[in-house]
Protein backbone atom coordinates (compact mmCIF):
# COMPACT_ATOMS: atom_id res chain seq x y z
CA UNK A 1 0.00 0.00 0.00
CA UNK A 2 1.54 3.20 -0.71
CA UNK A 3 1.69 5.90 1.63
CA UNK A 4 0.36 9.20 0.94
CA UNK A 5 0.39 12.49 2.68
CA UNK A 6 -2.99 11.79 3.83
CA UNK A 7 -2.70 9.14 5.21
CA UNK A 8 -4.30 8.16 9.02
CA UNK A 9 -0.77 7.09 10.35
CA UNK A 10 1.01 9.70 11.94
CA UNK A 11 4.57 8.01 11.30
CA UNK A 12 3.78 6.99 8.01
CA UNK A 13 3.03 10.77 7.62
CA UNK A 14 5.90 12.22 9.54
CA UNK A 15 7.58 9.35 6.72
CA UNK A 16 6.59 11.31 3.57
CA UNK A 17 7.22 14.28 5.10
CA UNK A 18 10.49 13.50 5.77
CA UNK A 19 10.81 11.78 2.11
CA UNK A 20 9.44 15.44 0.36
CA UNK A 21 11.65 17.59 2.60
CA UNK A 22 15.02 15.32 1.69
CA UNK A 23 13.87 15.51 -2.60
CA UNK A 24 12.92 19.19 -2.35
CA UNK A 25 16.37 19.61 -0.68
CA UNK A 26 18.15 17.63 -3.27
CA UNK A 27 16.54 19.23 -6.14
CA UNK A 28 17.16 22.96 -4.06
CA UNK A 29 20.90 21.84 -3.68
CA UNK A 30 21.75 20.53 -7.33
CA UNK A 31 19.67 23.94 -8.77
CA UNK A 32 22.58 26.03 -6.53
CA UNK A 33 25.27 23.88 -7.50
CA UNK A 34 24.07 24.10 -10.85
CA UNK A 35 24.16 27.92 -10.54
CA UNK A 36 27.42 28.31 -8.86
CA UNK A 37 29.43 25.99 -11.60
CA UNK A 38 28.22 28.22 -14.30
CA UNK A 39 29.10 31.46 -12.07
CA UNK A 40 32.45 29.85 -12.08
CA UNK A 41 32.92 28.99 -15.53
CA UNK A 42 31.27 32.73 -17.21
CA UNK A 43 34.17 34.30 -14.41
CA UNK A 44 37.26 31.77 -16.02
CA UNK A 45 35.91 32.21 -19.44
CA UNK A 46 36.00 36.35 -19.26
CA UNK A 47 39.51 36.32 -17.36
CA UNK A 48 40.75 33.92 -20.00
CA UNK A 49 39.57 35.61 -22.99
CA UNK A 50 40.29 39.18 -21.62
CA UNK A 51 43.98 38.18 -21.63
CA UNK A 52 43.96 36.37 -24.75
CA UNK A 53 42.39 39.68 -26.51
CA UNK A 54 44.60 41.71 -24.79
CA UNK A 55 47.92 39.93 -25.44
CA UNK A 56 46.70 38.94 -29.24
CA UNK A 57 45.85 43.07 -30.02
CA UNK A 58 49.61 44.36 -27.89
CA UNK A 59 51.15 41.93 -30.15
CA UNK A 60 49.55 42.91 -33.42
CA UNK A 61 49.36 46.91 -33.27
CA UNK A 62 52.29 46.95 -31.03
CA UNK A 63 54.65 45.19 -33.29
CA UNK A 64 53.60 46.71 -35.87
CA UNK A 65 53.71 50.31 -34.56
CA UNK A 66 57.37 49.43 -33.48
CA UNK A 67 58.25 48.16 -36.74
CA UNK A 68 56.82 51.16 -37.96
CA UNK A 69 59.36 53.27 -36.02
CA UNK A 70 62.38 50.88 -37.22
CA UNK A 71 61.35 51.60 -40.70
CA UNK A 72 60.92 55.23 -40.33
CA UNK A 73 65.04 55.30 -38.40
CA UNK A 74 66.50 53.06 -41.78
CA UNK A 75 64.65 55.78 -44.00
CA UNK A 76 65.03 58.89 -42.65
CA UNK A 77 69.19 57.60 -42.47
CA UNK A 78 69.06 57.04 -45.93
CA UNK A 79 67.52 59.97 -47.30
CA UNK A 80 67.33 63.53 -46.72
CA UNK A 81 63.67 63.74 -47.81
CA UNK A 82 60.86 63.58 -45.37
CA UNK A 83 57.97 63.57 -47.08
CA UNK A 84 57.33 60.12 -45.85
CA UNK A 85 57.11 61.43 -42.20
CA UNK A 86 53.40 62.11 -42.45
CA UNK A 87 52.83 58.21 -43.99
CA UNK A 88 54.09 56.96 -40.84
CA UNK A 89 52.71 59.12 -38.67
CA UNK A 90 49.10 58.56 -39.71
CA UNK A 91 50.61 54.52 -39.67
CA UNK A 92 51.51 54.76 -35.73
CA UNK A 93 48.41 56.66 -35.08
CA UNK A 94 46.53 53.46 -36.93
CA UNK A 95 48.37 51.30 -34.40
CA UNK A 96 47.88 53.32 -31.41
CA UNK A 97 44.41 53.72 -31.83
CA UNK A 98 43.92 50.00 -33.14
CA UNK A 99 45.25 48.96 -29.63
CA UNK A 100 43.27 51.17 -27.69
CA UNK A 101 40.27 49.70 -29.57
CA UNK A 102 41.79 46.19 -28.48
CA UNK A 103 41.50 47.40 -24.78
CA UNK A 104 37.82 48.53 -25.59
CA UNK A 105 37.18 44.92 -26.85
CA UNK A 106 38.65 43.19 -24.12
CA UNK A 107 36.92 45.21 -21.73
CA UNK A 108 33.39 44.26 -23.24
CA UNK A 109 34.06 40.45 -23.09
CA UNK A 110 34.69 41.01 -19.86
CA UNK A 111 31.97 42.85 -18.78
CA UNK A 112 29.77 40.63 -21.10
CA UNK A 113 31.15 37.26 -19.04
CA UNK A 114 30.59 39.46 -15.49
CA UNK A 115 27.23 40.04 -16.73
CA UNK A 116 26.41 36.29 -17.42
CA UNK A 117 27.88 35.28 -14.10
CA UNK A 118 25.39 37.75 -12.35
CA UNK A 119 22.36 36.78 -14.40
CA UNK A 120 23.12 33.07 -13.53
CA UNK A 121 23.48 34.12 -9.58
CA UNK A 122 19.68 35.63 -9.89
CA UNK A 123 18.58 33.15 -11.93
CA UNK A 124 19.77 30.80 -9.27
CA UNK A 125 18.19 32.57 -6.05
CA UNK A 126 15.16 32.47 -8.28
CA UNK A 127 14.70 29.02 -9.02
CA UNK A 128 16.27 27.66 -5.53
CA UNK A 129 13.31 30.12 -3.94
CA UNK A 130 10.35 28.66 -6.69
CA UNK A 131 11.49 25.25 -5.68
CA UNK A 132 11.83 25.66 -1.86
CA UNK A 133 7.86 27.42 -2.12
CA UNK A 134 6.94 24.61 -4.09
CA UNK A 135 8.31 21.77 -1.88
CA UNK A 136 7.20 23.36 1.41
CA UNK A 137 4.76 25.85 0.83
CA UNK A 138 3.63 25.71 4.58
CA UNK A 139 6.55 27.50 5.21
CA UNK A 140 5.70 30.23 2.82
CA UNK A 141 1.88 31.13 3.35
CA UNK A 142 2.61 34.03 5.93
CA UNK A 143 5.70 35.37 3.33
CA UNK A 144 4.04 34.74 -0.48
CA UNK A 145 4.49 38.70 -0.82
CA UNK A 146 8.03 38.70 0.07
CA UNK A 147 8.87 36.03 -1.79
CA UNK A 148 6.37 37.77 -4.81
CA UNK A 149 8.69 40.94 -4.04
CA UNK A 150 12.17 38.83 -4.47
CA UNK A 151 11.15 37.24 -7.46
CA UNK A 152 10.15 40.75 -9.01
CA UNK A 153 14.19 42.02 -7.98
CA UNK A 154 15.93 38.87 -9.24
CA UNK A 155 13.65 38.92 -12.60
CA UNK A 156 14.25 42.44 -13.27
CA UNK A 157 17.90 42.19 -12.87
CA UNK A 158 17.87 39.07 -14.58
CA UNK A 159 16.51 41.13 -17.71
CA UNK A 160 19.02 44.07 -16.86
CA UNK A 161 22.03 41.58 -17.05
CA UNK A 162 20.68 39.91 -20.11
CA UNK A 163 20.46 44.14 -22.11
CA UNK A 164 24.33 44.53 -20.86
CA UNK A 165 24.98 40.84 -22.56
CA UNK A 166 23.31 41.73 -25.52
CA UNK A 167 25.05 45.14 -25.38
CA UNK A 168 28.69 44.40 -24.78
CA UNK A 169 28.77 41.58 -26.94
CA UNK A 170 27.95 44.11 -29.78
CA UNK A 171 30.79 46.38 -28.81
CA UNK A 172 32.94 43.63 -28.20
CA UNK A 173 32.54 42.71 -31.34
CA UNK A 174 32.61 46.18 -33.06
CA UNK A 175 35.75 47.16 -31.15
CA UNK A 176 37.81 43.90 -32.04
CA UNK A 177 36.52 44.49 -35.48
CA UNK A 178 38.08 48.12 -35.66
CA UNK A 179 40.87 47.15 -34.07
CA UNK A 180 41.85 44.96 -36.79
CA UNK A 181 40.65 47.53 -39.85
CA UNK A 182 43.02 49.73 -38.15
CA UNK A 183 45.67 47.40 -38.04
CA UNK A 184 45.13 46.64 -41.95
CA UNK A 185 44.72 50.35 -42.86
CA UNK A 186 48.06 51.24 -41.04
CA UNK A 187 49.82 48.25 -42.83
CA UNK A 188 48.56 49.99 -46.27
CA UNK A 189 49.24 52.91 -44.83
CA UNK A 190 53.20 52.13 -43.86
CA UNK A 191 53.52 49.87 -47.50
CA UNK A 192 52.22 52.80 -49.69
CA UNK A 193 54.80 55.01 -47.63
CA UNK A 194 57.77 52.73 -48.02
CA UNK A 195 56.74 52.40 -52.01
CA UNK A 196 57.01 55.54 -52.41
CA UNK A 197 60.09 56.54 -50.47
Amino acid sequence: MAVTENSGDPKSRFDADIKRWELGFSEIEAIRKRGNDTHIAFRNYSVAFSQLALRSAFLMNGGAMFAGLAFLGALSRASDDNTYLTGFIVACACFVVGIIAAAAAALSAYLNYESHSLREQYETKRDALSKSVSHFPDLYVDQQQAVDADNSNWNAEIIKHEKIIIDTQKWAVGFGVTSFILFMIGCVVVGGTMATA
